[in-house]
């Protein structure tokens, strides 16, 4: 899961609430196998780090305490200021 999580952040567009987890490119760059994947997606799901987006198989919306430190306005005013 920890792989995954650091694709996720290494990836993830600024100030984006959403990610793309595509099996195939995870895989990849993660060097992991497809059953390494789902158990990591789905230990990422268990622990409410990620949640599934409505309609989709590969975005997901992920908790701002764990990609932002806990303080989303700060993110914010220090990209602006």
């Amino acid at each position: 899961a920890i792989k995954i999580l650091m694709y996720a952040m290494a990836t993830v567009k600024p100030m984006a609430e959403t990610v793309i987890l595509n099996g195939p490119d995870v895989m990849l760059f993660c060097n992991i196998g497809k059953s390494s994947f789902y158990d990591g997606t789905i230990e990422l799901l268990d622990k409410k780090i990620i949640c599934k987006k409505l309609g989709s198989n590969i975005e997901f919306w992920f908790d701002p305490n764990v990609f932002f430190n806990g303080n989303r306005v700060k993110a914010c005013s220090s990209k602006l200021g």
